[in-house]
């Protein structure tokens, strides 16, 4: 344990999470205990359990900021132009976000893998995509000309599907570079294959 440091809340917060992340990604969800993360912040025993009581929930914090930061990604998106345009525009943001795969990304895999045999992060999985989902049809429903929304919901659920798909086994197979080099390919997969309908 560091040296005392006098913090507010949101500092506490912030660097009991950031600690968290740093112990999850070294020894995995399973093999982390509580002490391992009161070991990497400046907090007592008491201290840190005044803020959280245990590592589910600073892992589902940890998953709830980086789908903030998504769900801003999102809505920050410009969309303008014809159907083809804002299509090809909103598939090329999506491969540019699977691509820039970072060492905190390998906490999605460990969430799922945990996921299928703890309930309150298959809750917590099943809520953020719905919330994705619908995030992200209002926006191109918004943007697109004439299309039928309940179409586009199960096209880009699909989509959202294989996206998933790619991120999880270049992140646990460390195949990112693969990706980045037939990034090409996969633009044209999605677009022709999967959304040419709304052009």
């Amino acid at each position: 344990m560091t040296d005392f440091i006098r913090k507010t809340s949101e500092e506490r917060i912030k660097e009991i999470l950031d600690a968290a992340l740093k112990v999850f990604l070294k020894k995995g969800y399973s093999n982390t205990t509580m002490e391992d993360i009161i070991n990497e912040t400046s907090l007592s025993k008491g201290g840190f359990y005044y803020y959280f009581n245990n590592k589910e929930d600073i892992f589902l914090m940890i998953l709830e900021e980086d789908t903030k930061n998504n769900i801003d990604f999102i809505n920050n998106l410009n969309l303008k132009g014809s159907n083809k345009e804002i299509l090809d525009s909103f598939v090329f943001n999506v491969l540019e976000i699977i691509n820039n795969v970072q060492e905190k990304n390998k906490i999605y895999p460990m969430f799922l893998l945990e996921a299928m045999s703890n309930p309150k992060f298959k809750e917590f999985s099943s809520k953020t995509q719905k919330k994705y989902l619908d995030i992200i049809v209002d926006k191109l429903y918004l943007s697109l000309f004439e299309v039928d929304k309940a179409i586009l919901k199960k096209k880009i659920s699909f989509l959202s599907d294989i996206f998933h798909s790619i991120k999880l086994y270049s992140t646990i197979f460390n195949k990112n570079e693969s990706f980045e080099e037939n990034n090409k390919l996969l633009q044209e997969f999605f677009q022709l294959s999967i959304l040419s309908e709304f052009y």
